[in-house]
């Protein structure tokens, strides 16, 4: 792998145009050592567990793993350097890696149903809506318990939606139980049973 190809990742999977050249440059560097000392690398391979949520919801980590619930083989030198950014706090600068925030879900949702048994749907008691935008970002009407968090997804054994603020992104995971290009069903996070139904607004 070159530095011209891992500043290429960088660039894609993490939020890295913010930073001038020099920046970039340390970030490949510290890529490039790392993948260099096999120690290292070897003593990274248990944060890729697939059921260790570091990597859920991005953006690299989706793609690599394809919505595989078990862990995709080989791991590549691309996606230790892909590790290091994510996982390593000492890094200076730290890259903010990219949510993985697929098209289809993108765009304005209201909630219009709630079931309670799994069969029936009523009115929700108030209206809520969720505008979920292209890099993240959350916008709520009438939920002010989620106003300023974002958005992402694992795609997992089952789908989630993931919800929360800057520093514990992955706070809610709403269960996608059903999805067309007009409305989803979702599963609250603490719900034993029932969901929600959303529709594109």
């Amino acid at each position: 792998m070159t530095a011209a190809e891992l500043e290429s990742a960088l660039l894609r999977y993490f939020v890295a145009d913010e930073l001038d050249a020099a920046a970039r440059a340390r970030l490949v560097a510290a890529g490039l050592e790392l993948i260099g000392d096999r120690a290292r690398v070897l003593g990274q391979v248990g944060l890729f567990a697939p059921d260790d949520p570091i990597g859920h919801g991005l953006a690299w980590w989706e793609e690599r793993q394809r919505g595989e619930p078990a862990l995709v083989l080989p791991i590549t030198a691309l996606d230790q350097a892909l590790m290091l950014y994510t996982s390593e706090p000492r890094l200076d600068p730290r890259p903010r890696p990219r949510a993985h925030c697929p098209p289809e879900l993108r765009g304005r949702w209201q909630r219009i149903g709630v079931s309670r048994d799994d069969v029936t749907v009523a009115p929700p008691d108030h209206p809520r809506a969720w505008t979920l935008g292209n890099g993240g970002e959350l916008a709520t009407e009438g939920d002010p318990a989620r106003a300023g968090w974002g958005w992402r997804v694992h795609e997992g054994s089952a789908r989630s939606l993931c919800l929360g603020p800057a520093g514990d992104p992955l706070r809610e995971r709403w269960t996608v139980l059903a999805f067309d290009d007009g409305e989803m069903d979702l599963v609250s996070p603490d719900a034993y049973r029932g969901f929600e139904r959303w529709r594109r607004a």
